[in-house]
């Protein structure tokens, strides 16, 4: 063999002279070139299945961001709560509660019938507490109204307090 010829030609079988010609230069480049596309395939192949795990991955930690605002810190949640406070008799508490649920859920009515009894169950103190109970009752009475357009004794019941 010629000290000139590469590592790659000394792969092939040279001619008797130890010198590859032009058609076997031309094979052994489609060779390796075949070789080197099937490389490229599978590290393509490798790159593409990251990538879509990654992205399925981001999608179920957002599913579960997303069940976690929805469901864990819904309205159902704090009425639950409201409810065992309210059976303890812990009616200030049962008000926060249900005023939680109420403003992440305006437009169900038992969350708010649950609030206007929990807040007609308040003792006050103090005037002052009283004054600010009756105002948050009326308060409750127009929400209600508000968003039972239909509901004529609603309206009736604001109508009846002013």
């Amino acid at each position: 063999m010629s000290p000139r010829l590469g590592r790659t030609q000394c792969l092939n079988k040279p001619n008797e002279s130890g010198v590859m010609n032009s058609m076997e230069k031309k094979k052994h480049y489609k060779k390796m070139n075949k070789r080197l596309q099937k490389r490229k395939v599978a590290r393509t192949n490798k790159k593409l299945l990251t990538i879509v795990v990654v992205v399925a991955g981001a999608i179920i930690f957002g599913l579960g961001g997303l069940w976690y605002f929805v469901e864990y810190r819904g309205a159902e949640r704090n009425v639950l709560s409201g409810d065992s406070y309210f059976a303890e008799g812990a009616y200030k508490n049962a008000r926060k509660q249900y005023g939680r649920a109420v403003t992440k859920d305006p437009t169900n009515p038992q969350y708010i019938n649950k609030l206007q009894e929990a807040i007609l169950n308040i003792v006050p103190d103090t005037p002052a507490e009283a004054r600010a109970a009756y105002d948050e009752y009326i308060r409750t009475l127009v929400h209600k109204a508000r968003y039972n357009p239909l509901d004529i004794q609603s309206h009736l019941n604001v109508a009846d307090e002013m």
